[in-house]
């Protein structure tokens, strides 16, 4: 994030509106300390046992892998205190109570009846070990529900909160962390030509089909107030997977929350779920949104339907 808030910060000061760095605003010219560039997987010393990597497949959503990756990004953009005070109501943080809505939405959108849904979620180590590292540092998690024990996404939250609790744990991530290293370290001497098959070969094991979706959310970001009073919002869009067919990842600036959607394939059923779902924030507009939903027209949670890439619900297509 350091690294987009620098960015940021460098196009406003090339359009004349100079920002003090601080708040993750990095100098430009500045020289690079040893800490910014370390490796501090390779700190960690855990104690305990190697685990974390090795998991059964997961069920997958429905619908035609596209051929662009991904073919369409959503934006859901809802407003950020009402999020959290429902999350708070719910007795869950607001990872959990999306989570929540993502394994009922991920339930409509699947064929299957039997297996377990797992849905994967990344874990900023620097919660742990504080660092000025602006590498990466984080590890994840995979929080599965049984496919016939989902329904209403208020009964999932105690056992996705449960879960987080357990398998986001610093000891939990630290033998993630140790099986990490264990791998590194075995392929570390094998010749190039050889080491894109072998990496290829563990990541057929370890890779994401063990996980029917993955949800990331970076949390709140500021930006130094000489900027940060010109920017409405900000959305934060994950890679495309191979087999998966969404992921989502979760941005707050300002009171905007933004989840965005990454489809890689074209079946719509997954995104009209969590758009109701989001609706139910605003319950007001759930009516006018259910008569929009057939004709797939994008919708703003404020009241009012938008062009694409406009609203609250704005929609990028890739042909």
């Amino acid at each position: 994030m350091c690294f987009l808030k620098t960015l940021i910060s460098e196009y406003f000061r090339l359009l004349g509106i100079e920002s003090a760095c601080g708040m993750g605003v990095l100098p430009v010219n500045g020289l690079v300390s040893p800490g910014e560039i370390a490796n501090e997987f390779l700190n960690i010393r855990s104690e305990g046992p190697a685990s974390g990597f090795v998991d059964k497949a997961a069920v997958q959503y429905g619908g035609k892998l596209s051929r662009i990756k991904p073919c369409r990004v959503i934006h859901f953009k809802m407003d950020a205190a009402a999020l959290k005070a429902v999350a708070v109501r719910k007795g869950a943080t607001v990872t959990a109570y999306i989570l929540s809505l993502v394994f009922a939405a991920g339930k409509k959108a699947t064929d299957e009846l039997e297996g377990d849904f797992n849905i994967q979620v990344p874990v900023n180590m620097r919660k742990f070990y504080p660092s000025e590292t602006l590498r990466n540092f984080s590890m994840y998690c995979g929080i599965r529900i049984p496919l016939a024990e989902i329904s209403e996404p208020d009964a999932l939250i105690p056992e996705i909160m449960r879960q987080l609790t357990e398998k986001a744990s610093c000891q939990a991530m630290n033998e993630m962390v140790k099986a990490t290293n264990r791998i590194v370290n075995a392929i570390r001497f094998i010749p190039l030509f050889l080491k894109a098959p072998v990496v290829k070969l563990v990541y057929g094991f370890i890779g994401d089909r063990g996980f029917s979706n993955t949800l990331s959310n970076l949390g709140v970001v500021s930006l130094p107030p000489e900027i940060a009073g010109r920017i409405d919002s900000m959305d934060f869009v994950l890679g495309a997977a191979i087999t998966n067919r969404t992921s989502c990842a979760m941005v707050t600036f300002g009171n905007t929350a933004t989840l965005s959607v990454s489809k890689n394939t074209a079946d719509p059923c997954n995104r009209h779920t969590i758009l109701r779902r989001s609706c139910s924030l605003h319950e007001n507009y759930a009516r006018q949104y259910q008569k929009r939903i057939e004709k797939d027209v994008p919708y703003h949670l404020n009241g009012s339907p938008k062009r694409s890439g406009a609203g609250n619900c704005a929609v990028q297509s890739f042909r």
